[in-house]
């Protein structure tokens, strides 16, 4: 089985906002793959997945398509973003023991690029590295060089990473629901819309949780599957 992983980007899936081929349909359309994982860090780019999504649904249907969040706090925060990559690579590398990897390092930050070469040529995963550009096309990116130097995985790594992970579930702890209902939500000083804002980002992250699965959705929000697929329906 060949899988792709990659962020979503600003430019994904379109580079222009309507009709270029953004970085992963470009890779796409040069190249075959039995599934593809896409990875997000914050839900401003839940619409970029869900139109990603679509346009694999309609031209590559024989492609299953999976998304991972890969949540840290900043995206630019390499004690942060690294912890948050390693642990989402490593459920899908567990959950896909016998696939040939291929990572594109296009989509997302600067910081998130470099994670992705620490997490191969550390060891953690073993995939091809892949980059797209305008100019190049889809290009693999290799290491074939003299002063290129050696990253290894260490037990000191693996203590870092395991230190870093716990603190940010401590975070994601300190942060939670139940806490922000006892002490009452954040509310910004010019207001917010209750109707257009906040109600429609919980559909979207009931449907985020249930991997897309509509009814799963539905029972998150205690809602019946009809009229939690009506609202939704409205807010398109």
């Amino acid at each position: 089985m060949k899988i792709l992983i990659t962020f979503i980007g600003n430019h994904d899936p379109y580079a222009d906002g309507k009709e270029k081929l953004g970085p992963i349909l470009s890779i796409l359309q040069k190249r075959k793959f039995d599934k593809l994982f896409l990875l997000f860090n914050n839900d401003r780019y839940w619409d970029s997945l869900i139109k990603t999504q679509e346009y694999c649904n309609q031209h590559y249907p024989e492609m299953k398509v999976e998304y991972r969040q890969a949540e840290s706090l900043s995206p630019i925060d390499y004690n942060l973003v690294y912890p948050a990559m390693y642990q989402v690579v490593q459920k899908i590398k567990r959950d896909n023991s016998k696939a040939k990897f291929t990572i594109s390092v296009t989509s997302g930050t600067p910081t998130m690029h470099a994670c992705w070469l620490f997490l191969v040529q550390g060891g953690v995963i073993k995939a091809e590295l892949i980059q797209t550009s305008r100019e190049a096309g889809v290009q693999k990116i290799t290491f074939k060089l003299d002063d290129f130097p050696k990253i290894e995985q260490t037990d000191e790594i693996k203590a870092m990473l395991t230190q870093l992970s716990r603190e940010n579930e401590q975070l994601k702890k300190s942060t939670n629901l139940n806490t922000s209902i006892k002490n009452g939500f954040y509310i910004p000083d010019d207001g917010l819309d209750i109707d257009n804002e906040i109600i429609p980002a919980y559909y979207k992250g009931a449907l985020k949780k249930a991997n897309g699965n509509a009814t799963k959705a539905a029972e998150l929000l205690k809602l019946k599957p009809h009229t939690f697929r009506k609202r939704l329906k409205s807010l398109e």
